[in-house]
């Protein structure tokens, strides 16, 4: 594994890792609601779609205060504040019946003195692949942090109905 991606299983505590799988399933009577994007990380394609929920993101003048509690243990852990964060979302990537790879991205330019943290809520042989070389299994209440200007991407579970994950840019 690259000396620049960092992984932490068992992130978050059982009890905060259960909150978020109910949350991204709609369990018990939950709503969240996911926004259908046809251009993955900006670019058109077959295939090169998923689902999305933005909470924050200055930028692009994204912000949605009602979401900010639910990404509350995340920030703590990565011991940050919402005036480190650069964006905040969630991403529900469903099953299309064989794997799809994304296209290659990186979520900022490099030099910026940002980090990014991407937490899978569910188990599922859905990868993050990084620079074509490493590979991060998708795994419950597991956390990467990396550079987010080290191209990588995603694919798409083929074993479950669908996968989630949650991804902050951030500063320390």
């Amino acid at each position: 594994m690259s000396s620049h991606i960092e992984l932490y299983d068992d992130f978050l505590s059982s009890y905060q890792n259960s909150s978020y799988k109910k949350i991204f399933n709609g369990a018990e009577g939950q709503s969240f609601i996911w926004f259908f994007c046809n251009n993955l990380n900006g670019i058109k394609g077959k295939g090169n779609f998923y689902f999305n929920s933005t909470a924050y993101e200055p930028a692009v003048n994204i912000y949605d205060p009602s979401q900010y509690l639910i990404y509350e243990p995340i920030l703590n852990r990565l011991n940050i504040t919402m005036s480190n964060v650069k964006r905040i979302k969630a991403n529900l990537y469903p099953w299309v019946g064989r794997r799809i790879h994304h296209a290659t991205h990186t979520d900022y330019e490099p030099n910026q003195g940002y980090k990014t943290c991407l937490y899978y809520v569910y188990d599922s042989n859905r990868l993050t692949i990084f620079d074509g070389k490493a590979k991060i299994k998708c795994k419950n209440n597991r956390a990467i942090i990396f550079d987010g200007s080290i191209p990588h991407h995603s694919t798409t579970p083929t074993d479950v109905n669908y996968s989630c994950s949650i991804n902050i840019d951030y500063f320390e």
